[in-house]
């Protein structure tokens, strides 16, 4: 796969569209992936609108611009195994075609031949059923808390990307064939426009652009908040589907794609008690969305579900905070794939996460985070997340993240922040 996983999430982010059935928040992110409750009102577009009420005494006006971010998930080893075949496969080609033209075929060279067909075709039979994934986002906030109505305007961007080989088993039987006097076994096509096993690369971007509003207010000792981020929402799709040692060239061409524009809405609640125990839940993309695709064959649909989120947080001192959040339900992604040469199920790449994290501040100069992240479905591996952040006379911040799980699943996070 000449064109990694990475690169393709990053070309659908910045070239199609920004998203958000998930969200990149260097703070949050190097918090074990929380925020429902503990992230700040200048991130709270991002994880529950109503934490825009949560703000302090001296919080006016806030600017969140830029946060990008980056992971990906190899667990099946898709990249290199894919490369191996695609340049084993080559090799294979041109010494076939070698033997064809009656170039260099004697009884060394054809047992050499024999030992490569093996190779390739082991290769290919290892490809079925790995699988990689890839995100990347960015967004930008602009926050106005107020005790009237606190209001905020965002764009948050996403790209989920997800590709896997689909064996044809018809590809691999040996044949036996003798040129110019030697016996070769040619086990997979040797013209690759004969061979039907295919790689497919299916990817998501939703761009939201919307409006926050929220507004707290005290009942029996507690202080509850309630917030909505109506927004328009624009779903891109890729379906990109080739021979399994292609390059992926030209999967973002029109063929390849298909795009739709939205309405939905977020909603949030959150309720803080005086000894500082805040519990909270919030409402992704309330009203579902579908969008299809098909090609050459191959139907695939990306749903884009309802993922509400429960969530506790305790603050102590005005500088520890600890927190744990955990989605009620499963994120779908891809719900359907049909066409194939083989059955994938559709719940393989559903996300689930329960999430702890802390954050120690240093007088709202210094910042130090720790998390871990566990997915429920099990799709990604555990991962350990840790980040530091400064943020000199509590006015600009500087945050980064990292998530590691192993060394082919990784992301990081960097942003920038004013706030005043």
């Amino acid at each position: 796969m000449k064109k990694s996983l990475l690169f393709i999430a990053l070309a659908t982010v910045t070239g199609s569209a920004f998203s958000a059935p998930y969200t990149f928040n260097a703070r949050q992110d190097a918090m074990g992936v929380t925020g429902v409750t503990s992230a700040n009102y200048l991130a709270a577009p991002f994880y529950n609108p109503a934490l825009l009420a949560n703000y302090g005494e001296s919080d006016d006006f806030g600017i969140l611009l830029p946060v990008v971010g980056v992971e990906v998930f190899d667990k099946g080893d898709l990249v290199n195994k894919s490369s191996d075949f695609s340049d084993d496969y080559d090799s294979y080609q041109n010494m076939y075609q070698d033997f064809q033209n009656g170039n260099n075929i004697n009884a060394e060279t054809a047992n050499q031949f024999n030992a490569l067909s093996q190779k390739v075709k082991g290769e290919l039979t290892d490809l079925q059923g790995a699988t990689g994934f890839a995100k990347a986002g960015a967004g930008l906030a602009i926050a106005l808390p107020s005790s009237v109505l606190s209001s905020a305007v965002f764009v948050n961007g996403y790209a989920d990307v997800m590709a896997f080989t689909d064996v044809n088993m018809n590809d691999i039987q040996d044949v036996t064939e003798t040129v110019g006097g030697q016996t070769i076994t040619v086990s997979i096509p040797t013209d690759e426009n004969n061979l039907s096993s295919q790689m497919i690369a299916l990817g998501a971007s939703v761009t939201d652009f919307g409006l926050s509003l929220a507004r707290s207010f005290d009942y029996n000792d507690v202080k509850w908040s309630v917030g909505a981020s109506p927004k328009i929402q624009r779903i891109d799709m890729i379906n990109y589907v080739a021979a399994a040692n292609s390059d992926f060239d030209n999967f973002d061409s029109d063929q390849y794609t298909e795009t739709k524009t939205t309405f939905n809405l977020d909603t949030g609640v959150t309720a803080e008690w005086q000894n500082g125990l805040m519990a909270g839940l919030a409402v992704k993309n309330m009203f579902k969305q579908e969008i299809s695709k098909q090609v050459n064959g191959v139907n695939a649909t990306y749903e884009l579900s309802p993922v509400p989120t429960a969530s506790v947080a305790y603050k102590a001192l005005d500088m520890v905070t600890v927190t744990g959040d955990v989605d009620l339900l499963a994120q779908k992604r891809f719900s359907s794939l049909t066409g194939t040469n083989n059955t994938f199920n559709a719940d393989d790449d559903d996300l689930q996460m329960a999430s702890v994290g802390a954050e120690f501040d240093v007088f709202h100069w210094a910042q130090l985070r720790a998390g871990y992240r566990h997915d429920l479905k099990g799709t990604q591996n555990d991962a350990v997340t840790a980040g530091f952040g400064l943020s000199p006379f509590d006015t600009f911040h500087f945050d980064v993240a990292g998530i590691y799980a192993s060394n082919k699943e990784f992301g990081a996070v960097l942003q920038t922040a004013l706030t005043f």
